[in-house]
């Protein structure tokens, strides 16, 4: 599967999940990873404001790999501009 048929299919609110090498995987976070994201998205957000930086840290997102158009990952925190 594509990025683009993934994103096409994507279950929006239905989990989380991921294109690895063209196969959907559902990711699980533990509590205590669930804790350092949601710390290191305040810590940076409370830096971005600060500084009135043109940033923004979305609650979800899929980042297609450089690499492959295969693969698409989820990460814990993200800052776009």
């Amino acid at each position: 599967m594509t990025l683009d048929e993934f994103l096409d299919c994507y279950p929006d609110g239905q989990g989380r999940f991921e294109l690895h090498d063209g196969g959907v995987i559902e990711m699980h976070a533990t509590g205590t990873h669930e804790q350092l994201g949601g710390f290191l998205a305040l810590e940076v957000g409370v830096e971005i404001k600060r500084l009135a930086l043109p940033y923004f840290i979305p609650r979800q997102g899929i980042i297609k790999a450089i690499d492959s158009d295969k693969s698409g990952y989820s990460p814990d925190v993200m800052v776009l501009d």
